[in-house]
């Protein structure tokens, strides 16, 4: 696989401008940030085989195998008025190649890709604001490409993978390229101003149900439950609780209460 990616510098605009490979890490997410805290790093992949220690989000551990699956992370040095689109990117970018192997994928708010209503994909992006022109961020994707885990598993119930689903091995490089190829175009639009949101917001499975979202070290409340009933401009989930009252809401843990609505 190293060589391999060797031949993808060069072949983007915005992306693998350098290429890191690791046979195994605790997690690309921190090699991204040693690549800017060292070098101000901007368009770097940092791809591994396997990861000990994968980061998805509150630092939850994502699961893999050596050599089965995409797991990598993307540096990024762009305007600061954009870091909210960076994780809508990501998602789609997995949406659309999914869409590409004839699965029918969904993106659950506000980062997992599901497919049968398991989790197939889950993104994440990280920033760092300089100044209100720009920041650094790191793009985390991780994608179950031929994934197969026994019925022992802690995630058996809860997962799939592109092989569970085909019952065909993909080869991970031409999945990589035609991702970072999905990735390079959702990034040049936004950066030039282009709005996604309304395609993003239309890919998401939450709208129209009944869902509760749970914080962490939030002061207001442990928990909002209520109608997601929109995403609105910033990316945000809106829910109605059951005093009529709207929650416009960055982040959390999402768990659907019913399945009325799309």
């Amino acid at each position: 696989m190293k060589n391999r990616l060797e031949n993808l510098k060069g072949n983007f605009n915005n992306f693998a401008k350098e290429v890191f490979f690791v046979d195994t890490t605790d997690s690309t997410m921190t090699l991204a940030w040693d690549c800017i805290d060292k070098e101000k790093s901007d368009g770097a992949l940092i791809f591994t085989d396997y990861q000990t220690q994968g980061k998805g989000r509150y630092n939850r551990k994502w699961i893999s195998q050596p050599k089965k699956d995409l797991l990598l992370s993307l540096t990024v040095k762009c305007p600061t008025n954009i870091l909210n689109q960076l994780l809508m990117i990501a998602s789609l970018s997995v949406y659309d190649l999914l869409i590409s192997l004839d699965l029918k994928p969904q993106i659950k708010w506000p980062n997992d890709v599901l497919v049968n209503g398991k989790k197939i994909a889950g993104t994440i992006a990280e920033s760092r604001i300089i100044s209100q022109k720009f920041s650094y961020a790191v793009i985390g994707i991780g994608v179950n490409v031929n994934l197969l885990v026994d019925e022992s598993s802690p995630i058996i119930n809860t997962y799939t993978s592109i092989y569970k689903e085909k019952k065909v091995e993909y080869d991970r490089y031409e999945l990589l390229k035609q991702l970072l190829l999905n990735l390079d175009l959702y990034y040049s639009h936004i950066l030039s101003g282009k709005n996604i949101i309304p395609k993003w917001k239309d890919k998401i499975m939450n709208i129209g149900k009944n869902i509760k979202i749970s914080f962490q070290n939030n002061e207001r409340a442990n928990y909002i439950s209520g109608k997601a009933i929109d995403i609105d401009d910033e990316g945000m989930i809106v829910i109605l609780d059951e005093n009529m009252k709207q929650w416009h809401v960055s982040s959390g843990e999402v768990t659907v209460i019913s399945t009325e609505g799309r």
